[in-house]
């Protein structure tokens, strides 16, 4: 039996569909598979939920490998960085931009608009933190990058030590594939 679950996990990152990947991930755990290869194309989403979801994978007691098949955007690349072995097709992207935030009111006093920006202060501030520890991405780039929007390509991500490798997606004959449900 192959020992390799392999995830694909195409939408946005947020609250619930990080719980659904989660939960694929411990039921693979729990049938015995030694390793978590997620197949990842998201345009990113919630910065708090994509911290989240990057602190739960690295935590996982197997070799996580992640591969992105299409796009990794905005805050997908904090859960990107969780895999130990980190992969990227060769049509694929990554894009770093300014940290950004929804809000459901109609209308915003004062107070609402500091604490607002107070989060995205944190929620950049700790991006940057994950993005510079884990990649050869200099403090310094990084600041101008979430000013200006940068598309990185899957050649230059190599240089810049957020992938090992440019390869193409195969999946073994006896692999295991279960797709995320995300909305």
């Amino acid at each position: 039996m192959n020992k390799t679950q392999y995830l694909f996990y195409s939408g946005s990152i947020s609250d619930n569909n990080s719980k659904h990947l989660m939960v694929l991930c411990s039921d693979a755990i729990s049938k015995g598979f030694t390793e978590i290869y997620i197949a990842i194309s998201s345009t990113g989403g919630s910065v708090p939920a994509g911290i989240a979801l990057f602190n739960s994978l690295r935590a996982l007691p197997v070799t996580l490998t992640v591969h992105n098949i299409g796009v990794i955007d905005s805050t997908a690349i904090t859960v990107f960085l969780a895999g130990k072995n980190r992969y990227a097709s060769e049509e694929s992207r990554f894009l770093i931009h300014a940290a950004t935030i929804k809000t459901d009111k109609p209308s915003l006093n004062l107070l609402d608009l500091d604490e607002l920006t107070k989060k995205l202060h944190n929620d950049q501030d700790n991006m940057s933190q994950l993005i510079t520890k884990y990649t050869g991405i200099p403090p310094e780039t990084l600041k101008n990058w979430f000013f200006v929007a940068e598309i990185i390509t899957p050649i230059k991500a190599i240089e810049l030590d957020i992938i090992s490798e440019i390869r193409k997606l195969t999946i073994p004959t006896d692999g295991s594939i279960i797709t995320v449900p995300t909305q």
